[in-house]
């Protein structure tokens, strides 16, 4: 990021106008004005009461050393590794602190190195570690987790509310967490899970793990699905039938709605055009419609609220049945024609 843009963004978060901007400076607005557009820069010894003003460092607002390039980090964390085994893991945090205080604001340097180094202590045994290394590795997720990168700031979160919880302190944990966006990141789920566990709070700890597994398994059938589709376009007959048979198998073994183990059988004889295929499939597909999901029953999912899942099939019903009465629906008009088809549709119309 540029000075200019360094100005106007950190102006800008703390809700100054450049008018106000310039009056605590005592410069004039038209300064501040050609400051974030480039036109001028300040002079130096304005820069400590600028740097104050913005809430920021001197290094920050000058641009200097912000961030590491990619191939010069890369370098580092390859020295960092070899330091550690030719001299001694002190040697090597030192030397990662050292780094840190060139690039005090950068972000990903700093996280990449607090990652290399906890690796270094977790993958094989090394020598000198100091007593107080795993402190000084948390000052650089710390510093990482101040980022103005979202990514790179919770990432660093991430890791530090992990190492709270694995020493029981829940408070600063759930801390940590509270700050992460509540979206469905796998180590994120586990860690609100493991919260819950240490908190004692098993029900929501078991809800929360199988609303995840319900959602997993749900994208896993639906890939299932689409590579099926793509194994028949391709005529692989074989991985056709055993792709189709691991959709079934998934859709039983995880306890998901009973139609999805005949969506694709249905599917496939659509394809194929095979008209007996496809009816015996259909039958199967709207009778498992019509019939309620017991997932409360299921030890998968038994905290799980299941009263607007189990009506799903029967809202499913009407539009398949429509989809398949619609004229402009030309998959299926092969199988109109077929004896006992509209005969079928009537069964579950009713």
């Amino acid at each position: 990021m540029s000075m200019q843009a360094v100005i106007r963004a950190k102006r800008i978060a703390l809700g100054l106008t450049q008018e106000q901007a310039a009056q605590r400076l005592g410069v004039t607005a038209s300064a501040v004005n050609k400051w974030e557009r480039g036109v001028s820069y300040p002079d130096l010894a304005m820069l400590p009461a600028l740097a104050r003003l913005l809430e920021t460092d001197p290094n920050t607002l000058l641009c200097f050393q912000e961030e590491m390039g990619a191939e010069e980090l890369s370098a580092f964390l390859r020295l960092l590794t070899e330091t550690a085994e030719s001299d001694g893991f002190a040697a090597a945090l030192a030397q990662a602190e050292a780094m840190a205080r060139r690039y005090p604001t950068g972000g990903t340097a700093l996280l990449n190195m607090a990652l290399t180094l906890t690796g270094l202590l977790g993958m094989f045994a090394v020598q000198d570690v100091p007593d107080d290394a795993q402190a000084r590795i948390d000052r650089l997720y710390h510093q990482a987790a101040a980022s103005d990168d979202p990514a790179v700031a919770d990432q660093a979160k991430t890791f530090l509310a992990s190492q709270a919880l694995g020493r029981g302190e829940l408070d600063q944990a759930e801390a940590l967490l509270s700050e992460l966006p509540d979206n469905d990141q796998f180590d994120r789920i586990f860690l609100r899970a493991g919260l819950h566990q240490a908190r004692g709070r098993m029900d929501e700890a078991s809800a929360l793990l199988e609303r995840t597994l319900l959602q997993y398994a749900t994208h896993a059938q639906s890939i299932l699905y689409r590579l099926t589709d793509l194994a028949c376009l391709q005529e692989k007959e074989v991985h056709t039938s055993q792709l189709a048979d691991t959709a079934r198998r998934l859709t039983l073994l995880l306890g998901l709605p009973p139609y999805g183990a005949h969506v694709e059988d249905f599917q496939l004889a659509v394809r194929r055009k095979d008209a007996d295929a496809a009816l015996s499939a259909l039958e199967g597909l709207l009778t498992a419609l019509t019939e309620p999901w017991q997932m409360g029953a299921s030890p998968l999912y038994r905290h799980i609220a299941a009263t607007a899942s189990r009506d799903m099939g029967r809202r499913l019903l009407p539009r398949l049945l429509s989809e398949l009465q619609n004229p402009d629906s030309h998959d299926y008009d092969f199988l109109r024609e077929v004896p006992g088809f509209q005969a079928l549709l009537r069964r579950y119309e009713a």
